[in-house]
C-alpha cells in the first residue's frame, strides 16, 4: 500500500492514518512517497507538502519510506508499474486524476480482492472516515513526544491560530474572550501559524482589514490575557540551543512544525481552530479540554468528552452532544445580553447597549 504525501503535514497525517489503518485492518504493508508531479493538478506540488514529507519522515522509521527502496526491488518495480489509483471523492481541484469522480467503495474492494499481487496507491485527503483514536495516537506521538518533550505545563492553555480567511473561519475577539473568561488557568500560550507572525507586531500604514483583524485579537490576547508566544526553539539559562534545535539534518520550518505539533498534542487544555494540522493537536492529546468550532470540525467525543464545541455565529457556547446527537450550549450570549437590556430597563427604565460576555 502507497501512501502518497500532499499538501501541509496536516493533511498529511489524515492520509498517511488512514493507509495504516487500512494496512492494519487486512494485513498489509505500509510504505509513504510525495505525490508525482504527473498526478497533480498543473503538476505542481503545494510548497508545503515538501515540509510535510520531511516532519513525517523524520518520525517514522526508514522501513516506510519508499524512496529508500532500492530500483531494483520488486515492491517498488510493483508499485511503479501500477498504473490505478485509488481516491476519495472530496476536494478533487488538487488532483489531477479522472478517478476521482468515481466510487472509492467499489474501486477499493475491486482491488483488494485481486488474486495477484498489487500495489495499491492512495491519493487523496481521507478527512471523511473514522479514526480509532488509541491506535492513531501511539502511531504519530511516541517518537515525536521523545525527540520534543517541551510543552504547556498543567493548568495552561495553549491557543493555535491560523491567519487566513479564503477558506478558514478566523475567530475574533468575543469567540476567545467568550471561552477563557469561563475557564480556569494559569497561563495563557499562542501559537502562531507562519502567516500570523507579522500580525503580531502591528505595522503603522498597513491597510489590510485581514490583517487588521488578525492582529486585533492576537493583540487582546496579549494585552488582556496575557498570553505570550510559545518559543518553539526553547533555550536554557546558558543561552545555548537544546536537544530540538540541534536536529542539524532538519531545516528550521520542519523543526518548528513538529515542536510546535508535540507542544500542542501534550497541552493539558487547547484552543483550536478549523485547521488540519490544528484538528490534529487535540485529536493526538490527552487534554483535558479541548475548543474547537462546532460548524467546522468532527463532531467527536473521545476520552470522556474533553471536546467543548463553539458557535461563533450563533453566539453559543460550550456545547456538548446529546443522547440524539444534538447540541446542547450551557452558555447563549445573545439570551444573556437580552436578560442584561431587560434587567437594566427594569431597575433604571432605560436599555444599555452593552452586553456581557
Amino acid at each position: 500500500m502507497l501512501s502518497m504525501g500532499h499538501n501541509g503535514m496536516g493533511n498529511q497525517l489524515w492520509q498517511h492514518t488512514f493507509a495504516f489503518l487500512i494496512a492494519e485492518r487486512w494485513g498489509a504493508k505500509v510504505l509513504i512517497a510525495p505525490l508525482p508531479e504527473d498526478m497533480a493538478a498543473d503538476n505542481f506540488i503545494p510548497g508545503n507538502t515538501w515540509v510535510g514529507i520531511d516532519a513525517i519522515r523524520s518520525i517514522l522509521p526508514e522501513e516506510y519510506d519508499y524512496n529508500k527502496l532500492s530500483s531494483n526491488h520488486s515492491i517498488k518495480k510493483m508499485c511503479d508499474d501500477e498504473s490505478f489509483w485509488i481516491s476519495d471523492r472530496k476536494r478533487a481541484v488538487n488532483i489531477n486524476t479522472a478517478t476521482y469522480k468515481e466510487r472509492f467503495k467499489d474501486y477499493f474492494f475491486k482491488m483488494w480482492w485481486d488474486t495477484n499481487p498489487r500495489c495499491m496507491k492512495l491519493v487523496g485527503f481521507f478527512q471523511n472516515f473514522p479514526l480509532c483514536r488509541k491506535n492513531v495516537r501511539s502511531l504519530w506521538t511516541k517518537r515525536l513526544h521523545q525527540e520534543f518533550p517541551h510543552h504547556p505545563a498543567k493548568g495552561e492553555v495553549a491557543i493555535y491560530l491560523r491567519c487566513e480567511i479564503h477558506h478558514y473561519l478566523f475567530n475574533g475577539v468575543e469567540y476567545y474572550k467568550t471561552i477563557l473568561d469561563r475557564t480556569e488557568y494559569s497561563k495563557v500560550w499562542l501559537f502562531l501559524a507562519p502567516q500570523c507572525v507579522e500580525s503580531a507586531v502591528w505595522v503603522p500604514g498597513v491597510t489590510d482589514q485581514r490583517k487588521w483583524r488578525f492582529h486585533v485579537v492576537i493583540n487582546m490576547l496579549m494585552t488582556d490575557y496575557n498570553a505570550t508566544l510559545w518559543p518553539t526553539f526553547w533555550v536554557d539559562a546558558n543561552q545555548t540551543y537544546n536537544k530540538v534545535r540541534l536536529m542539524t539534518s532538519l531545516n528550521e520550518s520542519v523543526v518548528s512544525v513538529l515542536a510546535d505539533l508535540s507542544a500542542l498534542s501534550q497541552a493539558d487544555k487547547l484552543i483550536i481552530p478549523h485547521s488540519s494540522w490544528g484538528f490534529w493537536g487535540g485529536f493526538l492529546s490527552t487534554a483535558s479540554e479541548i475548543h474547537v468550532n462546532n460548524l467546522y470540525h468532527p463532531y467527536i467525543e473521545y476520552d470522556g468528552g474533553n471536546y467543548w464545541y463553539h458557535s461563533e455565529p450563533k453566539r453559543k457556547y460550550f456545547g456538548k452532544n446529546d443522547a440524539n446527537g444534538k447540541f446542547r450550549y450551557a452558555v447563549n450570549l445573545a439570551e444573556i445580553q437580552k436578560k442584561e437590556k431587560e434587567e437594566l430597563l427594569r431597575v433604571n427604565g432605560t436599555a444599555s447597549t452593552a452586553s456581557i460576555i
